[in-house]
């Protein structure tokens, strides 16, 4: 993954996010899994934890990876003022994951993917250490149709260990690719301030500023994408898809 360095600097912040710990797209996620007790599952990218420590709640096991080391140990110290005991934490990257061949019933991958360099590689290690019939959920931010470079110039600006978001058709393609069977693909979308979008990013700094810039010379199609208000506030459009690796 992309920008250990900025990861390191807000991890703090990033333990502290109400959006990343109660979205709706984790609601969503665990819903369409359902994850059962009798079985293990791993979240690539796990990041603070907030995935894996609410799938814990009904799997047998759950291992979180993650490239961050001061990521992880923030996600340890969740997991511990929560009680959680069958959280396993390790670091690893999401395109060569520390993890045996066929050895998870389900893999998740929450608001992360979009730091991946290599998503084809991602995808083929998760398709790599699913059990056969295994599920896989991924959720991540998506570019209005048409629109991906504009949005992933405002994400980079941002921040700069952005890689690059795909649009739904291309995330759809790429799994069947990988030899997945996608069961379920939705688009929710969230109203966010620039405040709450800039966040954990300093909202007074360069970087903020070259944001602000950014969405306030935006042609007028990419701000009827985005529903681009005077306020600068929009709308940013997360994917849920779950898929599955085939029994044979």
């Amino acid at each position: 993954m992309a920008g250990s360095d900025f990861f390191t600097r807000n991890a703090g912040a990033y333990a502290k996010s109400s959006s990343h710990a109660k979205g709706t797209d984790l609601g969503l996620l665990l819903e369409q899994l359902a994850v059962r007790k009798n079985e293990t599952a791993i979240d690539v990218a796990t990041g603070t934890g907030f995935t894996a420590i609410a799938i814990a709640e009904t799997a047998k096991a759950v291992t979180g990876v993650d490239p961050n080391y001061k990521m992880i140990m923030e996600a340890s110290k969740l997991a511990e003022s929560k009680g959680v005991k069958n959280l396993e934490l390790v670091i690893g990257q999401a395109e060569n994951l520390p993890v045996s061949t066929s050895s998870f019933h389900v893999a998740t991958c929450r608001r992360a993917a979009h730091h991946f360099g290599n998503k084809r590689a991602f995808l083929s290690e998760v398709y790599r250490i699913l059990t056969p019939g295994g599920r896989f959920g991924l959720v991540d931010m998506v570019p209005p149709d048409g629109h991906a470079d504009e949005f992933n110039r405002l994400e980079i600006a941002r921040d700069h260990s952005h890689v690059r978001a795909e649009e739904v058709p291309s995330w759809r393609l790429l799994a069947v690719e990988a030899g997945f069977e996608i069961t379920a693909c939705q688009t929710e979308a969230e109203r966010m301030t620039f405040g709450k979008w800039i966040y954990p990013v300093g909202p007074n700094g360069k970087d903020a500023a070259a944001c602000r810039k950014i969405l306030r010379e935006a042609d007028d199609s990419f701000a009827s994408a985005i529903g681009l208000d005077g306020d600068l506030s929009f709308s940013k459009g997360r994917m849920v898809l779950i898929a599955r690796r085939p029994s044979r």
